[in-house]
C-alpha cells in the first residue's frame, strides 16, 4: 500500500518557513540587481567607453578582487567556529576575548598591507593591468580607494561576527550595488 499523496496546494510545513525567509532576500536581491544596473548605466553615461573609463574600471577591479577573496565566506569559514567553539568553552568571556584579539590582528595585518599597497600603488597597477593607456590616472584612482579597501575587511569581520552569533544580514544581497565588478 502506498502513502497519500500530498493533496493540498498548502506546502508542507517545514518548506513555509524557508518559502518565506527567501521572500526578503530575493526582493533585496532582485533590487540590488536593479540599482547595480542604474549604476552601471550611469557610469557609462557619464565617461562612455573612454580611456578615463577604463581607468576608472581598473581602480576599482582591485578592491572588488579583495573583497571577493576576504569577503564571500573566507572569513567567515575560519572565524566563525573557532568563535562558536569559544562561546562553548567554560569561560563566558572566551569569546569576547578572541574576538578583540582576531579584530586587532586583522586592523595591525590591513594597516601593514594598505601602507605597502599606497608606496607602491604604480607597480601594483603595472602588474595587474598592464597597458593602460591612462596608467597614472589609474594608479591615482587605485590610491584614492585605498580607504575603501580598508573598509572591506571590517565588513567581512563585521558579517562573520554577525553569521557565528546566529544572526545574518539580508542587505549583504545588495553587494553588487556597493561596488562593481
Amino acid at each position: 500500500m502506498q502513502p497519500e499523496p500530498h493533496k493540498s496546494n498548502e506546502p508542507p510545513q517545514g518548506a513555509t518557513d524557508e518559502v518565506r525567509r527567501a521572500g526578503p532576500i530575493g526582493k533585496v536581491l532582485l533590487l540590488s540587481r536593479l540599482l547595480g544596473l542604474f549604476r552601471d548605466m550611469a557610469l557609462t553615461a557619464m565617461l562612455g567607453s573612454t580611456a578615463t573609463a577604463e581607468a576608472l574600471r581598473a581602480a576599482l577591479r582591485i578592491p572588488v578582487m579583495l573583497r571577493d577573496m576576504i569577503s564571500e565566506g573566507t572569513l567567515s569559514a575560519s572565524f566563525s567556529p573557532a568563535y562558536r567553539e569559544q562561546q562553548q568553552s567554560q569561560n563566558p568571556e572566551a569569546a569576547l576575548l578572541f574576538s578583540r584579539a582576531a579584530l586587532s590582528s586583522l586592523l595591525l595585518l590591513l594597516g601593514i598591507t594598505l601602507t605597502l599597497l599606497a608606496w607602491n600603488a604604480e607597480a601594483v597597477m603595472t602588474l595587474i593591468f598592464p597597458g593602460l593607456v591612462l596608467h597614472e590616472e589609474a594608479v591615482d584612482n587605485f590610491r584614492r580607494l585605498l580607504p575603501y579597501l580598508a573598509l572591506v575587511p571590517l565588513m567581512a569581520f563585521s558579517r562573520a561576527l554577525f553569521i557565528a552569533t546566529g544572526r545574518t544580514l539580508p542587505l549583504s544581497s545588495l553587494k553588487p550595488f556597493r561596488m562593481p565588478p
